[in-house]
């Protein structure tokens, strides 16, 4: 019942991975690319050297939390937030959008991280 009766977040409305279709959609690719990647290195008798492709993936990975680290503390400061007993947003304060934006990145993130399998 708590969460039942919410709107839609109009915020991220548009954006991908707004609902269950766009994630299955997401985790079937992920999948299908294992599975594919499988059959291709069985095909081979010398692994893929990944050396480079594996830096530049944990950069990304370092920049991007840091960047969420520290855009979180700033829209904590904006928003006035306090460590404990922060009062339930609605969504249409003046610091939700880039609040919601930074929960966003993280949550499309997750989806990168799905590389680390690789």
């Amino acid at each position: 019942e708590f969460l039942g009766h919410l709107p839609k977040n109009e915020i991220n409305k548009g954006k991908p991975m707004n609902d269950l279709e766009d994630v299955l959609k997401i985790e079937l690719a992920y999948f299908a690319f294992v599975f594919i990647g499988m059959q291709l290195m069985k095909l081979k008798e010398k692994p893929f050297n990944l050396y480079y492709f594996k830096l530049l993936h944990n950069f990304i990975l370092f920049a991007l939390s840091a960047y969420m680290c520290l855009e979180t503390i700033r829209q904590a400061f904006l928003g006035g937030y306090k460590l404990f007993g922060n009062p339930m947003e609605k969504g249409h304060e003046s610091h939700a959008n880039g609040m919601a934006s930074v929960v966003y990145v993280f949550y499309l993130s997750k989806t990168y991280e799905f590389v680390d399998t690789v």
